[in-house]
């Protein structure tokens, strides 16, 4: 996988612009022969970090899903729903008058 390769990969699964310099840190990190590009075993490093990194956007949602979660029934309803975007906002919103 080439630098240009690896800048669209990573673009498309974090949905988001990356930098030049951001990809290349990722290459040079990874890269450890060190020739420009990654090979498979490289890739696979890579890889397994980003399945770690995965895992802890699910348990992310997980605990943002138990927060919305007021009854803990497994469903959140249109209440708790309104009830947890409420306090997500009003907790933004004091952070940002405090800043």
């Amino acid at each position: 996988i080439t630098l240009p390769e690896l800048k669209l990969g990573m673009q498309d699964i974090l949905r988001t612009e990356l930098s030049e310099k951001s990809i290349e840190k990722v290459m040079n990190h990874f890269d450890t022969s060190g020739d420009g590009k990654l090979q498979r075993d490289e890739f696979v490093t890579l890889d397994k970090l980003r399945s770690k990194i995965d895992e802890v956007k699910k348990e992310e949602q997980l605990l943002v899903f138990d927060q919305f979660d007021a009854n803990n029934d497994g469903v959140i309803t249109l209440a708790e729903l309104k009830l947890g975007m409420q306090a997500m906002l009003s907790t933004e919103l004091s952070e940002v008058s405090v800043a």
